[in-house]
């Protein structure tokens, strides 16, 4: 984030209203699951995500699985994110790659992808 961009406003307001179970930190982040993140807008958004990936040129054998989660410091500076996990990481990487420069970024203000492993673990 450069010194003077500023944040769009994100497409989905009262984020904190949408934060499900902790998942747990990565770094300095937080990570929380979305409640209900098949109600809208997200189903839209899954749907724009699978059309992307259809559209991305990666092997059909490749498995590209995503989910949405917030994620920030502080579940007021959240943001949401689609992470994009399983396959080789280079093919992860080459999705989140082509995910950025797609409509979903444009038509989502605030919306961020990235890829993991997995996502991380709260330990009981």
């Amino acid at each position: 984030m450069g010194l003077f961009k500023k944040d769009k406003p994100s497409f989905l307001p009262n984020l904190e209203t949408h934060a499900g179970r902790a998942r747990g930190a990565s770094g300095k982040l937080n990570y929380w699951d979305i409640k209900n993140s098949s109600a809208e807008p997200f189903a839209d958004i899954s749907k724009a995500v699978i059309a992307e990936l259809a559209e991305s040129g990666l092997p059909r054998s490749s498995t590209i699985y995503f989910n949405f989660y917030l994620c920030g410091e502080t579940i007021s500076s959240a943001h949401v994110s689609v992470m994009v996990t399983g396959a080789p990481e280079d093919q992860r990487k080459k999705a989140v790659k082509h995910l950025k420069k797609s409509p979903v970024v444009t038509n989502y203000p605030g919306i961020k992808i990235d890829h993991w492993e997995g996502p991380p673990v709260v330990r009981q």
